[in-house]
């Protein structure tokens, strides 16, 4: 499994859940798909395996444009604050 992408719309928000690996093969299906959400939108990457420099971008981007991400690893963490603008969500999952 490369990318798997499942939308739950909610009363509040919609959520997106992103399994697998977040490269530049699926980064355009990603974006669209997220565009296309109307509202608040939270993005769970419990379930991402890995993302490439294509993935990350547009996590950050997500970020920027108020998209909340949550189940983010520690180490999903450290990419993405290389982009002082980004700050991930508390709900983020502890170090083990």
């Amino acid at each position: 499994m490369d990318l798997r992408l499942t939308v739950t719309r909610g009363e509040i928000s919609t959520v997106v859940r992103v399994d697998g690996r977040l490269s530049v093969q699926g980064v355009r299906e990603f974006e669209r798909l997220v565009q296309t959400i109307d509202g608040p939108k939270v993005l769970d990457l419990t379930h991402l395996v890995s993302a490439d420099d294509a993935g990350v971008t547009l996590l950050r981007t997500f970020a920027r444009q108020g998209a909340q991400l949550i189940g983010t690893t520690p180490y999903m963490q450290l990419l993405l604050k290389s982009d002082s603008t980004t700050q991930p969500h508390q709900k983020d999952r502890e170090a083990s």
